[in-house]
């Protein structure tokens, strides 16, 4: 007997773990995060995150025990947080490393917990991940603090600012989420050949193929997004968006119009034919006799009953001439005078979110534009931050917004953006007598609503 229990003593300890059970971790991630009690929370946000996270991570584990998976997502957290380390890192690189380091942590407190109790708590686990953020935010305070060189009043002032930012960094991050998950997207620019929707090369719309489609009606339109915006700048016709506001200082427009439908009605019309027009006919024509509201299920694959809302966007650098700073846009084949121009439809009470907000932050739009561009329309990330042009030199697709900023407040100006809803100026507009209008020039000083 003995002897018997020995062998199976020595059997146990020779038998191979478990492998990880990716399947049914997945599974109950979606489940949770697909819970319509979790609605469009951060507690869904995170989920969501996680899921795609794993997704991606387990295809080079494959094979992993759970213990093994563990130790692989602990590596990568003590890797992520000494990258956080590195204070000279880009802004975006280091919120990218935040984000992802948020992930892996609350992916271990998951897997952990399944592995210990199938019918793992999701609240204890949400409560932990907010603990551990909070101890995070303290530790960057800390070091906020420490590190500053100036007055105890000025290192006082970065520590408040810090404390602040939290809160408005999370709901700048859930606005932007369901603007990436709702919004039908066109953009307008000059595209190297492996971006360019017919492999060419050169100014094109480009339509969202990834998240939310546009209906194939919509995303057929013939459309002129400067053109769009230069119609509410003067009614006379006489202007082009991006050159007029660029020789004002003005570098971005955003233009929030409501989108609508014809109203159609079918009519009988005589017709008279012959050589004298002796012989009458009655034809059926459809005639437009009004229009009405469109609804996001109109214009967007999967969209709701709401009002659909156009937001567009344009940068405003051509202002060569003009007496204000000059700004290098330059597109892969090393022209000058690049334009980023988008249409974002949305419904109406998340589309008016996004001007108010962008009103009050110059930093969000742009933050937002970045998602859409590579979330949506799919460009990569190569290409959007670091292309080179033919001959060799830095010609990314995205804006260069930060560099004409300073370029802008290096000359003692402020930077500008010209933000208006159509209700705004609708009167004007029905009139024909709608123009440039100082009240809704948005000033900024360090990223914030000056005036």
């Amino acid at each position: 007997m003995a002897e018997k229990e020995g062998s199976e003593s020595e059997e146990n300890s020779t038998k191979t773990p478990p492998l990880f059970n990716f399947e049914r971790v997945s599974d109950s991630l979606v489940a949770r995060w697909t819970d319509p009690r979790n609605g469009n929370t951060d507690e869904s946000g995170r989920l969501e995150a996680m899921h795609r996270y794993l997704q991606q991570d387990y295809a080079g584990q494959e094979g992993s025990s759970t213990s093994q998976y563990l130790r692989h997502l602990r590596n990568e957290q003590n890797r992520l947080a000494a990258r956080l380390e590195d204070q000279n890192a880009p802004d975006r690189e280091r919120k990218a490393n935040t984000d992802r380091l948020e992930t892996v942590t609350a992916l271990i407190e998951y897997i952990g917990a399944d592995r210990l109790d199938p019918r793992i708590n999701m609240g204890i686990i949400a409560n932990e991940n907010r603990r551990q953020k909070r101890e995070a935010d303290s530790q960057a305070r800390t070091m906020a603090v420490r590190d500053q060189k100036a007055s105890h009043q000025e290192a006082e002032a970065v520590r408040r600012a810090i404390e602040g930012e939290s809160a408005e960094v999370l709901e700048d991050r859930e606005l932007i989420k369901q603007v990436v998950d709702q919004a039908g997207v066109i953009i307008h620019t000059s595209l190297p050949t492996e971006e360019h929707p017919k492999g060419t090369g050169g100014f094109v719309d480009r339509v969202a193929e990834r998240k939310t489609k546009l209906s194939n009606r919509v995303a057929g339109e013939p459309r002129s997004i400067i053109g769009t915006l230069s119609s509410i700048l003067s009614s006379r016709g006489d202007v082009k968006a991006d050159r007029f506001l660029a020789d004002r200082g003005i570098t971005e427009m955003l233009y929030l119009k409501p989108r609508t439908e014809s109203v159609m009605e079918e009519r009988e019309e005589e017709k008279r034919e012959g050589i004298f027009g002796q012989r009458k006919t009655v034809v059926k024509k459809m005639v437009r006799v009004g229009e009405r509201p469109a609804l996001m299920k109109e214009v967007v694959d999967g969209g709701n009953d709401e009002p659909a809302y156009s937001l567009y966007f344009t940068t405003a650098t051509n202002n060569v001439g003009s007496d204000q700073p000059k700004f290098d846009y330059r597109d892969y084949s090393g022209r000058s005078g690049q334009v980023f121009s988008a249409e974002i439809i949305l419904p109406k009470k998340l589309a008016e979110q996004v001007v108010d907000r962008a009103r009050q932050d110059r930093q969000f739009i742009h933050n937002l534009i970045d998602r859409l561009a590579t979330d949506n329309v799919g460009i990569s990330q190569k290409n959007w931050e670091s292309a080179v042009d033919v001959q060799g030199r830095p010609a990314p697709l995205r804006p260069h917004f930060e560099e004409w900023d300073q370029s802008v407040e290096s000359t003692g100006g402020l930077p500008k953006s010209y933000i208006v809803k159509h209700e705004e100026i609708a009167e004007a507009y029905s009139q024909g007598t709608v123009m440039f209008d100082e009240r809704f020039v948005c000033e900024y000083k360090n990223g914030e609503r000056k005036s």
